[in-house]
């Protein structure tokens, strides 16, 4: 699998296995552009950080934000899962020079 973005925001997931490749599926995850994204362990879920201060969260197969988290003052530059699938959670780390991390469970910020 393969995600690109673009200045468009649009978000593509591509299909490499095939020749030539495909795009699987096409979605506008942000109203600003889509500065970093991160596949979980599972690669069932991908996170999207973005210049509107928001991290999102998508469900690869079917398509549709699972999460929505905000709380940063500045653009959220950076995304990345917790590795243990036992603790699913979401870091996120701004301009703002702020660092949250996001528990996918209750969705509450935890630090």
């Amino acid at each position: 699998r393969v995600f690109a973005s673009s200045r468009s925001l649009q978000t593509k997931w591509w299909d490499i296995s095939v020749t030539p490749a495909t795009v699987r599926r096409t979605w506008k995850p942000h109203n600003s552009p889509v500065l970093d994204m991160c596949l979980d362990a599972s690669d069932g879920l991908l996170a999207t950080a973005s210049s509107d201060r928001t991290a999102r969260v998508w469900d690869i197969a079917g398509g549709y934000c699972t999460h929505a988290f905000k709380g940063h003052t500045g653009l959220v530059l950076k995304v990345l899962f917790h590795p243990d699938l036992d603790h699913p959670k979401l870091l996120t780390a701004s301009e703002d020079c702020s660092v949250r991390v996001w528990n996918l469970v209750d969705r509450s910020c935890q630090a």
